[in-house]
């Protein structure tokens, strides 16, 4: 938080349109650091809502897999700690938070948060739930059959034509060489994958990093 006693600007809807694009590029890209800079340059000018602060913590928690590095890490875990001392309940600010704390290596804390986000996010309308990938925090930690267990509850919760949690269980089944598996959910998420990405923007949607991750995946597995 700036320590200015100026007011701050209010965002019009224009530059709020531009901050939200320029996150997408930076997740298409994985180039976080420019896109952090804008963020800040803009922050120290304008009042800056939950959902703009939560895009500044996702950036600099998402740049740390690009180059490890302590400070921004620090710098997420600040916003994100202040995010949900402010919104408890926002199954999205404890899951960024669950991933910063398993950069650290604070295991213990990183499945609390991310099991809590869990449970918060089942209390919401189903047209409003996402898929959190609870069973991610255990895949890195070697954890395979409670990983398993975790991404096959969310597919059970979110519906067997889930696209998320379809992949979810690709990328599972691949990273520990389970081919036949993987094969199965590669095929599933290749036909879901050509609708989604008719949801991305023209301009990124075969640049977007997430998507090109997947493609190689249902390629290696078809």
């Amino acid at each position: 938080m700036s320590t200015s006693k100026s007011v701050k600007k209010q965002i019009n809807r224009g530059l709020r349109k531009r901050l939200i694009h320029a996150i997408q590029e930076a997740d298409a890209s994985r180039n976080y650091d420019k896109t952090i800079k804008i963020y800040e340059r803009y922050r120290r000018e304008y009042a800056f809502d939950a959902r703009l602060e939560y895009n500044l913590a996702l950036l600099y928690d998402h740049s740390n897999f690009q180059k490890k590095s302590k400070r921004n890490l620090s710098r997420a875990l600040e916003i994100y700690r202040r995010l949900i001392k402010e919104n408890p309940k926002d199954p999205l600010f404890l899951h960024g938070l669950s991933r910063v704390y398993q950069e650290l290596g604070r295991k213990r804390l990183a499945i609390q948060a991310e099991v809590r986000a869990y449970h918060l996010l089942r209390k919401l309308p189903r047209n409003k739930r996402g898929i959190i990938g609870v069973g991610n925090v255990f895949l890195l930690q070697k954890d395979f059959k409670n990983a398993e267990k975790w991404f096959k509850r969310e597919l059970k919760d979110m519906g067997l034509n889930n696209f998320a949690a379809n992949a979810n269980l690709l990328m599972f089944y691949d990273s520990i060489g389970d081919k036949r598996r993987a094969g199965n959910f590669a095929r599933k998420t290749k036909i879901l994958l050509e609708k989604e990405i008719k949801l991305l923007p023209k301009n990124i949607r075969y640049k977007n990093a997430t998507v090109q991750s997947l493609l190689e995946k249902i390629r290696k597995n078809k």
